[in-house]
Order: C-alpha cells, then structure tokens, then sequence
C-alpha cells in the first residue's frame, strides 16, 4: 500500500462493528504472515493494518474470516469443507456380528496414516466397557508391549517408546475368549513443542482428529498346537513383507517369529508342552550385540517397536532378536527366566535400517514487495509412511555459515528471515524473527521433524537473494518547470532516493526522501531520465527502480508563429500562438543568421506578441524565434525554457524619400525616363517616371 512501511496483523474470535473484539496484533515487514506455530481448528477473524514510518496507522482493511480445519488434503487450503478427519482402520470387522478373529500372538491393531499426524491415540474397550486399554504410537499399528526398558547404549537412538496396550492388573488386560471394540484417532503437535511421544501427558494445546469409526475384534486361542522345542524360529520373510522399502523411513518395524514351547510336569512324570508365556525383544545398534538400545517385553509372538528410531544410514543396521521368557511381575525391572537357559536367545537375527525420506520441491518466491517465500513439499507427500511428524526444522545460511539458530516450525512454508529464540508455541506467532541483510548466497536448509521432534533426513536449497524490493513508478507529473515523482511504498522501507538527469547528462542525486514523490523544480525543457530506491533501518539499499522518461515542457509545435516574412511599415510587430502549461513569460530571439548566433538580440515579453524597438536595415534578412520561460528564475539561476519555436524568418520595408527629375534620352531627344527599381531607364515613348531617393540605413 503507499506509503506504508509495515503492516499490524489483528487477529481474533469475534468481530466488533468495522473491527475485531480483543484482538491480538503482530507487526511484519512484508505483505505476507507465516505462522510458525500450530494454529487450532477454529473459525478466526483478521485484518491488516498500514503503518507509516513512523508507525502512524493508515486505513485498515475490511475483517476478512478464516477457518482453520485439519484434513487429509496436502495442499495449504482447500475450496471446499474437506470433511472432519480421521483414521481409517485396516482391522477388524464393522459390526461385533463381523468381528475378526485375532489370537493373542498376532494381535495387531492397524489403519492407515494421517497427513501431519504427530502420534496417534488408540482405544481398546471390552464389549462390556470394563477394560479400556490405550496405545500412544507414531506408527499405524498397535500390538500389545508390557513393558519396555532403554538399553545402556541408547544415545539417542530410540526415543519415546512405552508400553502399548497393556494393564498391570491381569483380569484387565487382553484375553483369549473376550470381544474387544477399538477406535484410534491422530493428533498433531507443534514443532517447537518439548514433550516426548511417551509423556504421560499430552502437548499444550494438540489438535486432535476425530475418532476413527469402531472396529471389532475377537480374541481366540491360537489354532496351533504348542511346539515341542523352546527354540525361536524368526520369521524373516514377514520381516520384508511387513517392512518393504517404501517404509524404510517408518518409525518403528513390525517383527514376527514362530511360537516357542515350554516345558511343564505333567502326571506321572509326563513332559507336557505348551505355548512360552512371554517373550523378550532385544534391540542392538550393531551387528555384533555389543551396543544395547532397547528391550520389550511381550505376550506375543508378533509386535511393532514403540518409539522412533534414528535414521542409521551411516552406521550400520539395527539389530534384534528375541528369547522367550518367564515372568511374573511382567516387568523388565524384575527378575526373568529365560526358557531353555541363559543362552537361549534367537540364533538367527532381524536386521533392518531405518531412512527416513528427504523433503523434495524446496522452492524460492521473491514477491513483487521484495518477500523471499521459501517452501516445500510437505512430508506427508515425500514421507507419509515415515510415520508421526511434527512439523519441520528450518536453518538459514549465508555462503556456508548458519545464521541464527535452527528453528521448529508448523507449516512447508517460510519467510526467509533470520531465525531467532522466539515463542512459538503458541498462535500467533511472535514474528521476532529478523530481516535478512539484503545480499546474496542465501540459502536454506530443511529437515521433517519426527514424532518427538527430531529432525530427519536434510534437504539443502539452491541460492537464493534477499533484498529490499525496488520501488515501483507510479508517474511523473510535469507542471511548467517542475515535475513531481511518484512510487509506490515498500513494506520495510524508511526512505527513498531518487537521481534523475537530463538525457545523456549526468545524475543528479536527491537523498533521504521520507515520502513516496518528490517535487523536482527548475527544470528547462526536455526529456528526463530518473530512477528510486528504498532503503532499510539498517541502511540497506534496494536495487534502483527500472529507468522512466519524462518530458518537460512542450515540443516545438507549442508555439507557432504567425507574423508575415516581409513587415509592413504600420506594423512592426511579431506575434506567435502558444500552448505551453507553466509558462510566465516568453523570450523573442532575433539574430541575423539562421544558427542565431550572430547579432543575437533577445527580449523578454509577457505578451503573445513584440513590438521591435530597434531600427532594422531593409537590405537584411533576419531570422527569429520565440522560447516559453518559466518561473521563477531566482538570482544566479540559469534560465528554465518549456519550449522553444521553429525558427523563421522577416524583412522590412524602407520609408520612401522625395521624388527628383532627371533628363533622360530613351529613344529621342526629349523624352524624359525614371529608376524604376529594375534598373530601366525608360519607359514608353514620351513617358516620365519619379526617382525615389534611397533611405539612409538604421543602426542597430
């Protein structure tokens, strides 16, 4: 908008008249506002507000409505209602008529992701609601985990996993026999959010979908009798088809072995076999069980990871394998027994790595203000099975050297700007961020935030440029001498320069200009070249302006001039016919060579019209012309000319002197002729002409 230099951003529940009711306001520099916070599904009101440099507020925009509503869509907005989200469940039947039949060793529960969903909430409730069991997951399966441990050599490697589906009080956990209904639903947690996937507690603030629909479940025995050896058969071929590659950067693996037996006293001294009670997952960073991350503890013989794993592309593979166990307290603090000895544990291993994909599109838009957008694709387009994502970390460079600290933001979008320690857990935003110095060599950095907030797989931006837009002309408005010079504003800006110049000569600088036109006066005729820049708080310049022409004064067509070539004796005087806007008064030329240099007399009239006050010589051919002048000229000024005529040219005639008589012999003795100005001494035969006398020249 002209002549604004920022923007005041007010946002707000409700509207009140032509404004909004309480509303919270944030200032920008731009004409554009990224939250980088979460922003909750409600129906918000906002408006903009101009400020001039000195932070004056112009006339504000009409209060627009917006509403914030998470759906499944990947685009920032959608034309339509994308309908209320939610999970969609992969398992169970629609109707408890139709539950599916589940043992307790591959009891899993499964739906299909959610764009932007952080983690997700599952619910497993009995048919008669005395059992409610919880899973908080960033994957998109649930299987029962008693307990887990973080092993000794957890550098990070694994964060946020827990238990799943379980209760410490036995009667309230899942058992064959019994009918379960299920629902699970997603939520989306801020960037800059702290709190852990495994927090007992939820994120200030989550958004939350809906509930999926209710899926049913039955519990049944397994249909297998118990295997007579307390061996662990992993089932590696599960392992790539519950894993294929287009998963690798899920958080978390699903693993699957056959049952194990256990060996119990029956009558008479009779072995009996039956199915291992519980089993134990150990988890490696490395090939050789040496560097321990983690330890579940399940009743199943099939069971997806809790937690989220760090991306291992440059380490080597994780590494697990399972031993059967007993145990009462089902507790990994406790005491255990290894079915089958100490040394009992799988001799073969799972192996996986964990990927996560790399953010693809980074995209610089410099916008007509000078606004650099940076964006991407949104990880739900390169990575929606990369599992829980809270949003995205964001670093700026300038050549090689990070510039300001990494930020944690909501949105696949971002000013550029320096980012800076701000409050962003919250909506709206701070806006603290600090512009960037106009310059070159920027580039970005981005990564997908995981789960618990840990930056992924980085994806670097080619080089982009920052600056202060270049203003826009907006005109020129010649009046006489003068002419006015105009632009549109540019958010951040605190002055202009403007340097114009006639055509082909050299600029002339006009600085520290705190508006956007500027009257330039004194002008003499002619086209004019001229340019403005905006500059910045910090002293920063933008580019100059594309170059504008501009015409002072008239052409030479302005004035005409009307007076005869030949001046009559009655009436020595020049007259012409102007049309030259600005002009005070006219200047007559007159010279007695067509360059008008030589003999130059000039005078200056107010009239459209010159009565000559000197005496000219009627043997002389003068030339003249007339130039409009404006005002005002000012002591030790040159002379300022609108527009100057076509020259022309006039002569004028001589007074006559007395008549004398000469004899003259033209044919006959007797005859008298004349000096008839042709040189002819005779006339007719018998004719007498008068010789007029020669006037005596005047001086000049």
């Amino acid at each position: 908008m002209p002549g604004a230099a920022k923007y005041r951003l007010e946002f707000g529940s409700d509207p009140s008249g032509n404004g909004i009711l309480n509303p919270v306001t944030r200032v920008v520099n731009g004409t554009v506002y990224v939250p980088t916070s979460e922003t909750a599904n409600h129906t918000r009101y906002w408006r903009v507000v101009p400020l001039d440099h000195a932070g004056n507020p112009g006339t504000p925009s009409p209060v627009h409505q917006y509403r914030k509503k998470w759906g499944t869509q990947t685009e920032p907005s959608a034309a339509v209602d994308p309908g209320n989200v939610a999970p969609v469940p992969t398992a169970g039947g629609p109707t408890l008529d139709t539950a599916e039949d589940m043992s307790l060793g591959d009891f899993e529960l499964s739906w299909e992701p959610v764009p932007r969903a952080s983690y997700y909430e599952v619910n497993l409730t009995d048919t008669g609601g005395t059992t409610i069991l919880t899973c908080r997951t960033a994957s998109t399966s649930a299987t029962i985990i008693a307990d887990y441990a973080s092993g000794p050599n957890n550098v990070g490697a694994l964060v946020g996993a827990d238990d799943c589906l379980w209760n410490t009080t036995a009667a309230k956990r899942v058992r064959v026999g019994l009918d379960y209904e299920w629902s699970v639903r997603a939520a989306d947690v801020a960037g800059s959010s702290t709190v852990s996937l495994a927090s007992e507690s939820d994120p200030a603030d989550p958004l939350k979908s809906n509930w999926s629909e209710i899926r049913y479940v039955s519990v049944v025995a397994p249909n297998d009798a118990a295997p007579a050896s307390v061996a662990v058969d992993l089932d590696l071929d599960a392992l790539a088809a519950d894993n294929p590659e287009s998963t690798k950067g899920q958080p978390a693996p699903v693993l699957s072995w056959a049952a194990s037996g256990m060996q119990t006293a029956g009558g008479e001294g009779e072995v009996v076999w039956s199915h291992a009670p519980s089993y134990e997952v150990i988890v490696y960073s490395d090939a050789s069980r040496t560097a321990e991350v983690a330890r579940y503890l399940t009743p199943s013989t099939r069971i997806r990871l809790t937690g989220v794993f760090a991306d291992n592309t440059t380490t080597g593979e994780y590494v697990a394998v399972v031993q059967p166990v007993i145990t009462s307290s089902w507790s990994l603090s406790q005491p255990r027994t290894i079915i089958g000895g100490q040394s009992n544990q799988s001799v073969e291993q799972f192996e996986w790595s964990k990927s996560s994909h790399a953010l693809t599109g980074l995209t610089t838009t410099t916008r007509a203000d000078g606004t650099v957008m940076l964006s991407w694709n949104p990880q739900s387009v390169t990575g929606l099975l990369d599992g829980g994502s809270r949003g995205y970390q964001i670093e700026i460079y300038k050549g090689g050297t990070k510039i300001g600290i990494s930020k944690k933001i909501e949105a696949p979008f971002f000013v550029a700007q320096e980012p800076v320690t701000s409050n962003d857990t919250a909506f709206p935003s701070t806006a603290t961020d600090k512009p960037l110095t106009p310059d070159t060599n920027y580039s970005f950095a981005v990564a997908p935030l995981d789960a618990n907030g840990k930056p992924g797989k980085v994806s670097t931006s080619s080089s982009f440029s920052v600056g202060i837009a270049a203003p826009v002309p907006t005109g020129a408005e010649v009046a006489g001498g003068s002419v006015t010079l105009a632009w549109d504003s540019v958010p951040g800006a605190v002055s202009y320069s403007v340097q114009y110049r006639p055509v082909g000569a050299a600029w002339v600088p006009v600085s520290n200009i705190g508006s956007t036109s500027i009257s330039v006066t004194g002008l003499a005729a002619g086209p004019y070249d001229w340019q403005v820049r905006a500059s910045d708080s910090e002293g920063h310049n933008s580019a100059w302006s594309s170059l504008q022409r501009v015409d002072v004064g008239a052409s030479s067509n302005a004035i005409t001039l009307t007076d005869p070539m030949v001046m009559p004796l009655n009436d020595r005087v020049l007259r012409w016919d102007a049309d030259v806007p600005g002009a005070s008064r006219y200047q007559v030329q007159i010279a007695t060579n067509a360059a008008l240099t030589t003999g130059l007399k000039q005078y200056e009239t107010i009239a459209s019209e010159f009565a000559l006050p000197d005496a000219l010589n009627a043997t002389q051919q003068y030339y003249w012309r007339v130039r409009a002048l404006a005002e005002p000229v000012g002591s030790g000024n040159a002379l300022k000319v609108l527009a100057t005529s076509e020259s022309s040219t006039f002569s004028v005639r001589s007074t006559p002197g007395k008549a004398r008589h000469r004899q003259a012999r033209c044919g006959r003795q007797g005859d008298y002729g004349v000096v008839d100005g042709s040189d002819r001494l005779c006339g007719g035969h018998g004719s007498a002409r008068l010789l007029l006398g020669a006037v005596p020249r005047e001086s000049h």
